[in-house]
């Protein structure tokens, strides 16, 4: 296979120091989704097929996960906080 120039070669079979080898690339090959973004946005889901009731459900779960992000929020800025004092003495 041709990625980018480079010439990916898949190998099979056994390994004399690996065992089976079967669906791996050798060293030093380039992964073809090496360069594709690592924190892709969600897609919205589908609220069209939602009852009323499953409605307030998801937004229930919705609240609980930003009282979730807001604690992490807290925590990181109370690390932050004491890592500043460390350096500022």
């Amino acid at each position: 296979m041709m990625v980018a120039g480079l010439s990916l070669q898949r190998q099979t079979g056994k390994s004399e120091h690996s065992g089976n080898i079967d669906c791996e690339y050798r060293r030093g090959a380039v992964d073809i989704n090496d360069d594709l973004p690592q924190n892709m946005p969600k897609p919205k889901r589908d609220l069209d097929p939602l009852s009323i009731e499953e409605l307030k459900i998801y937004i229930a779960e919705m609240e609980e996960e930003i009282e979730r992000v807001l604690a992490e929020i807290e925590k990181k800025e109370a690390h932050r906080s004491g890592v500043e004092g460390l350096f500022k003495k």
